[in-house]
């Protein structure tokens, strides 16, 4: 037997056994790797501030946060709310703290008709804000890696969680999200540890569990919309348990469910500051004008946040997937873009998990994970607006969870497999650096005509953009940036001189505020450089699909993985030949 338990301190990574009891009087495995997590996260998140700009979901978000952490209710209640306020709000805080204004972003749209808009309605975060922001939203995302190794661990064994940890670490989409001011990934992480906490009380009830289920499930909702699907994972928890394990004394789990279900709702009041409101896309109702609720409902804020979302699903989104547009999406929309942006060393581990279906059998500890893998997956098919692989992540999370199985009993073969598709994985993510956002999984001719949007380009490439002008010969030739990006910001004063003309996705090509020499005649350039995103180039928002003669022909430069760059000089010589 002795001789047994050493050799399982071989098969598990860095000597961990099963049982974290074993380790002494603190959770060391736990603290590791939250140790590894951090130093991935923080060092990966700097370089992403450094090297990319402002993207474009970036600056209404922040105005929102803002507008809550500051304690401006009238603004709040007077704009278009379609995320919930908290994780705006969390977002927000190193620019709250540093004394950072922005007006709403959409009055600067107003101005994008020919012209920079006015600088009182441009806002570029600071650098060394960017820097903070990305640091802090880092470490606001170690509870959730926390709460993935001991989930798996419990389920599974130590080699299935730092398995986990490491396909957490290396998926590509997520690490993009994280050190960025928008809700993403925090809503990644407010279901995951929602989902668990649910589980935990619906297992062993108490009456700490109980708030504990509740707060969470609450902020999770608070976070993203989609956290709305929540409230009904915990019930299709609650009700499996019972059935399968646990009927003792059901009518007082019963009551204790219930009244953690009631408290939900209390926690999303106080989580919101006491706010007592009408939802303002509801306001002109009679019950809001007239009724009963004429001073608002407690919440009001978050009913805003849930009921815009519906009606934007009802009036449908452009969405582009493999040379067609649809406003309303497609249903294989997220199986299709997977291909493209999940690394194939995690392909690789996902089958090794569905072969190890035969060799270890189902069980009941998996459970919540594949409830809330079906869940989350279910509500991001049925979804109407398919724009990016990014919401879609906490289907994947829990997916990811599902295929560290693969590793929960020993088997050097199967092990070293995982782990050598896993650091296969990592090193080709490692390559795109720090353009993590336009990922794909092997090299493909155009994969951006397949899944344009922010799969692929976000407006993070300013930066980057004027990194590439500066090295190119000042030789008098006209530049020309089709951008697919913020529209509260001057690109001519981020970029500066040597930039003729910029495209907004408004439509509008907007000309320096002291004249250009050298303005676009027409729908597009056809002299000079063309730096053209790739949403530009698919045409899925611009009806005169302005770039549609490009789309067959190869870029001559790439600038930071997504834009493309065009010599309209060349192209057109070689025409005339």
């Amino acid at each position: 037997m002795e001789r047994a338990g050493r050799r399982r301190l071989i098969w598990y990574p860095l000597g961990m056994t099963r049982d974290p009891a074993k380790h002494g009087g603190w959770d060391r495995p736990l603290a590791m790797a939250t140790l590894i997590a951090a130093a991935v996260l923080i060092f990966r998140g700097i370089l992403i501030a450094h090297y990319h700009g402002p993207n474009i979901d970036e600056n209404y978000h922040l105005y929102r946060g803002l507008l809550f952490l500051r304690g401006d209710w009238k603004g709040l209640r007077g704009i278009r709310l379609n995320d919930p306020p908290l994780g705006e709000a969390l977002l927000a805080v190193p620019a709250w703290l540093n004394g950072q204004h922005l007006s709403d972003p959409l009055h600067a749209s107003a101005w994008s008709h020919g012209f920079p808009p006015p600088a009182k309605f441009c806002y570029v975060m600071p650098d060394p804000v960017r820097i903070e922001t990305a640091i802090w939203k880092s470490l606001l995302f170690l509870p959730g890696v926390a709460v993935i190794f001991v989930w798996v661990r419990s389920v599974y064994c130590a080699a299935s969680a730092w398995l986990a940890l490491a396909m957490v670490l290396t998926e590509p989409t997520l690490a993009a999200l994280v050190p960025l001011p928008t809700p993403d990934g925090l809503a990644v992480e407010g279901i995951v540890i929602g989902a668990w906490a649910v589980w935990r009380f619906v297992t062993a009830p108490t009456g700490l569990r109980q708030v504990e289920a509740a707060a969470a499930v609450a902020v999770a909702m608070l976070l993203k919309p989609n956290g709305i699907v929540l409230p009904a994972v915990a019930v299709v928890l609650a009700m499996v348990h019972w059935r399968l394990r646990d009927r003792a004394d059901l009518p007082r789990k019963i009551r204790s469910f219930l009244l953690a279900c009631a408290l939900v709702p209390v926690f999303i009041w106080v989580l919101l500051l006491g706010d007592v409101s009408a939802p303002f896309k509801l306001s002109d109702r009679a019950i809001f004008r007239s009724g009963p609720f004429r001073g608002g409902i407690p919440a009001g804020l978050y009913v805003e946040s849930v009921w815009d979302p519906i009606l934007q699903e009802r009036a449908g989104q452009t969405g582009y997937l493999l040379g067609k547009t649809s406003l309303f999406g497609w249903w294989y929309y997220f199986p299709v873009v997977a291909m493209y942006k999940v690394p194939i060393g995690m392909g690789i581990v996902a089958a090794l998990a569905l072969a190890s279906a035969w060799r270890i059998k189902p069980r009941y500890e998996e459970t919540p994970l594949a409830v809330c893998a079906v869940a989350w997956t279910a509500a991001t098919m049925l979804q109407y607006i398919d724009v990016g692989f990014r919401h879609f992540l906490p289907a994947e999370i829990f997916l990811l969870m599902l295929c560290s199985r693969v590793l929960a009993e020993p088997g050097r073969i199967r092990r070293l497999a995982a782990w050598l598709a896993i650091a296969g994985g990592a090193i080709d993510v490692v390559a795109w650096t720090p353009d993590y956002l336009s990922y794909v999984n092997f090299p493909r001719q155009a994969a951006y005509l397949d899944i344009s949007d922010s799969n692929v380009d976000w407006g993070q490439g300013i930066k980057q953009v004027r990194r590439w002008i500066e090295t190119q010969p000042a030789d008098g030739r006209s530049i020309y940036l089709a951008y697919f990006g913020p529209t509260d910001q001057d690109l001519f004063a981020q970029i500066g001189p040597r930039l003729t003309e910029y495209l907004v996705i408004s439509g509008s090509w907007i000309a320096r505020p002291e004249g250009c020499a050298d303005p676009v005649v027409g729908l597009a350039p056809d002299h000079g450089l063309l730096i053209l995103s790739p949403v530009e180039l698919t045409g899925q928002y611009d009806p005169s699909d302005r770039f549609a003669r490009l789309r067959t022909l190869p870029p001559d430069q790439v600038i930071g993985h997504c834009l493309l760059v065009y010599d309209l000089d060349r192209l057109r010589t070689r025409a005339g030949r």
